[in-house]
């Protein structure tokens, strides 16, 4: 829409102008504080911006740059990308694993990002980490995290294309 004014380029020239097909996708703007207690967003947070590099903690300072919250697709949204495992990470229900919550997180940010081949991971112990999931982890556990991740990460993209629309 627009681009049938004067001096607004139209699609297709914006298409040529971005060669490389990529664009950025921003991560929910999130308040830990507004999150109940057992859900440990907080702590959720911390390993995303540690680990993954990503921090969502908001409200955003301006001037913050773009690669600090954001994902560039498509790369992101397949093979070593950062987009699926962010949303199952921080949908996934932790706090009901019993023990130590922060070493139970860890093994899941494992988990979910083991392919992303991230500069660093926490520590988790001396047993697998996968092994320690695999025992409580079930297929139908496993499928709904998956669905309610994927429907996590379209809402982002649903809200970022409203946002633009405006």
């Amino acid at each position: 829409p627009g681009s049938e004014k004067l001096g607004v380029p139209s699609d297709a020239d914006l298409v040529e102008c971005n060669t490389s097909g990529n664009c950025w996708l921003a991560g929910p703007e999130t308040d830990p504080g507004s999150y109940p207690r057992q859900t440990y967003m907080q702590t959720k947070m911390e390993l995303l911006q540690e680990h993954a590099k990503l921090d969502f903690r908001g409200p955003r300072i301006p001037g913050t740059p773009c690669k600090n919250y954001s994902f560039v697709l498509p790369d992101e949204a397949m093979g070593t990308g950062r987009l699926l495992p962010a949303g199952r990470f921080l949908i996934a229900d932790i706090a009901g694993m019993g023990g130590d919550v922060k070493a139970w997180m860890e093994r899941w940010f494992v988990r979910f990002f083991r392919h992303c081949k991230l500069d660093s991971y926490p520590s988790t112990g001396n047993r697998s980490s996968d092994e320690q999931v695999d025992e409580v982890l079930t297929m139908v556990h496993d499928t709904q995290i998956e669905v309610q991740a994927r429907r996590t990460v379209a809402t982002w993209a649903q809200q970022a294309l409203l946002e633009k629309n405006q």
